[in-house]
């Protein structure tokens, strides 16, 4: 659990680490659509650079997964697990206006 924990962390630290590492992945997962659409495969939903919505992504993995590791984790590591969710929180919420907002590719900042 506790690999599995640091393995999934980003949405649960600070918005500069959280939004730093989304722009990795989401270019990675890009790069991997990119990759599918040239050898004729199906591209998948979240490797789609034309249909993926980025921000909705990280905002469900932050909710889905991130949260629910760290309320497990709380238990052997209180106050680490309690730190990480406040930034889970944060993060997803800051998700949740880009998407009032219409924003679904993540910003620069």
């Amino acid at each position: 659990m506790c690999c599995t924990a640091c393995d999934i962390s980003n949405p649960a630290r600070p918005w500069s680490v959280c939004r730093e590492w989304a722009v990795r992945i989401t270019e990675e997962n890009f790069a991997q659509g990119d990759r599918e659409r040239e050898e004729g495969l199906p591209v998948s939903p979240l490797n789609d650079r034309d249909k993926a919505n980025p921000v909705k992504g990280q905002q469900v993995f932050c909710d889905m997964f991130v949260k629910p590791t760290f309320q497990i984790m709380a238990a052997l590591a209180p106050n680490t697990a309690a730190k990480a969710l406040a930034y889970a929180a944060e993060n997803s919420e800051r998700y949740e206006d880009f998407l009032a907002q219409g924003i679904i590719h993540l910003p620069d900042h």
